[in-house]
């Protein structure tokens, strides 16, 4: 509910609807002005919908020029004031349903003066905000959740911040994020209105595309585009779920909790980064480190996997890997975990994250991009995808997922190059290619398959225990696989041109569009 009259100022106490208050000009002699009263439920009709558009088109003006507002929430008006602590008052306020509503958050950023009815009588925020910070000197309770409630008046805060907003969109757009915290929303497509109300957007822009969640929000995310004309590269390593028209593949779908995994201050910290991206018809062109990676390809005739015949069909190690070509640096990757938008399938009760980054390479060449930082040997987000080449000579990489990306240790990478060591001397010997001949020709259950897959475990087997043998090996299989069997290793060399890469590494520099 919003008030107005120039006129109408409320006491500190009691109701801010009682007839006698005074003129805030505080002189008697001036009438007071009968103040005019606000209700959503009533100014803002469902039908026709020329009305309602009408009405949505105002609800920033008048909240933000009404004398004050007052929240009508049925769980706080069952609570006394009078005989309620300040830390109790607000621990219900920030957990009444006022709260939890998206289209209420316009109601509690754009008031000027923002008033709570209780069951014995109103009062101001301010009022509620100063007497923590009083009653936290006397109870030791109020000092223990201080800290907490001060941090839930942020998002209310965000007017305050509006200048700063307005011209760089990692303050606009993290106050926000913060804003839109545990809300939710009856009908997705509302979504985008209370947003652009809250960020001065062009809202009449969005009420003229059909009232469907992806025209809305693809609408929205353009016209932040048009105001800020950057956006925080790190919008992408936030596991959102993203839009699904062209152009727009990078913008989440949605800013509410079921979009994402991080929340409160974690996504806030994401939003800190200062490294910008610039949105348009290709996606969001962004500039980060990153490699093109693509299956190896052997120019000995042989199938990709050339024992498929053992019946080895991607082993569900943990971890993919591959090689930094330059520096010989070697690193993991998997499906992230915080991502809403990989199928974490499950087989046997397992996950098959493997699976989906496996198959997604296997399909053609893919971009692996850092758009964050990450502290030294730690896992980062990383983002892998599809890619082509623009006319504009940039590698677009498509409908990205998010990755985990790490560099791995001196221990697992002596595995993986003992592992790759073997697996090449393992495709070269006559057994292998006679192995790959048989099965072309459909004879993988013949005696000539059988004599020839013995001859080749037997070199496997000599060639593993050969490297097994040398103790830095050993040491390093210990430490990074808890084991030193034999088999485990073999295991790895049969998996390995599954997923036998090679890439091409670019710099900090190079700049890229994601879709």
């Amino acid at each position: 509910m919003a008030l107005h009259s120039k006129a109408f100022a409320p006491r500190d106490v009691g109701s801010p609807l009682e007839k006698d208050h005074s003129p805030c000009t505080g002189n008697s002699d001036v009438e007071a002005e009968e103040p005019l009263i606000w209700i959503d439920t009533l100014c803002c009709p469902c039908e026709p919908s020329e009305a309602k558009n009408k009405s949505i088109l105002q609800l920033r003006e008048t909240y933000n020029n009404a004398a004050l507002v007052l929240v009508l929430d049925a769980t706080l008006q069952t609570v006394t004031l009078e005989t309620t602590s300040f830390h109790e008052v607000l621990l219900r306020v920030f957990s009444s349903r006022w709260t939890s509503r998206l289209w209420t958050s316009q109601e509690g950023v754009l008031a000027k003066s923002l008033w709570f009815q209780f069951r014995d009588q109103a009062e101001d925020l301010a009022v509620l905000k100063n007497g923590l910070f009083l009653e936290g000197y006397e109870d030791v309770r109020a000092m223990i959740i201080y800290h907490d409630l001060i941090c839930q008046f942020q998002w209310l805060e965000m007017r305050q911040s509006e200048n700063a907003a307005k011209s760089h969109a990692q303050h606009g757009i993290l106050t926000l994020d913060y804003a839109l915290s545990y809300r939710a929303v009856s009908v997705a497509a509302d979504e985008a209105l209370c947003i652009s109300t809250l960020l001065d957007l062009a809202l009449g822009e969005i009420l003229a595309v059909p009232a469907e969640p992806e025209a809305r929000m693809c609408k929205l995310w353009e016209l932040i585009a048009k105001k800020y004309g950057e956006i925080p590269q790190s919008i992408l390593t936030l596991g959102y779920k993203r839009l699904e028209t062209e152009g727009f593949r990078w913008a989440p779908k949605t800013l509410l909790d079921e979009g994402v995994v991080y929340r409160g201050r974690e996504r806030i910290v994401h939003w800190s980064d200062p490294v910008l991206g610039q949105p348009d018809g290709n996606g969001l062109l962004i500039k980060c480190p990153g490699y093109i990676i693509s299956n190896r390809y052997w120019n000995d005739g042989l199938l990709q996997n050339p024992w498929q015949s053992l019946g080895i069909v991607n082993t569900n190690f943990p971890i993919m890997t591959f090689k930094d070509e330059r520096s010989g640096q070697r690193f993991g990757f998997l499906a992230s975990p915080y991502s809403r938008d990989t199928p974490f399938l499950k087989s046997n009760g397992r996950s098959i994250v493997y699976h989906i980054v496996h198959e997604l390479v296997d399909s053609g060449p893919c971009g692996i991009l850092q758009p964050m930082r990450s502290a030294k040997g730690k896992p980062a987000n990383a983002l892998m995808g599809r890619i082509r080449t623009l006319p504009s000579g940039i590698c677009q990489v498509r409908q990205p997922i998010l990755l985990l990306l790490w560099p791995l240790d001196t221990s697992m990478t002596m595995v993986f190059d003992t592992v790759e060591q073997i697996a090449t001397a393992a495709r070269s010997i006559p057994a292998t290619k006679r192995m790959d001949e048989l099965q072309r020709q459909g004879r993988q259950d013949s005696e000539e398959m059988e004599a020839a897959m013995k001859v080749f475990k037997s070199f496997v087997k000599a060639l593993t225990e050969e490297k097994l043998r040398d103790r830095d090996v050993a040491a390093a299989m210990n430490l990074s696989l808890k084991t030193t069997e034999m088999a485990c290793l073999a295991g790895l060399v049969l998996d390995w041109f599954w997923h036998d890469y090679v890439t091409q590494r670019y710099g900090a520099g190079q700049a890229w569009y994601v879709d």
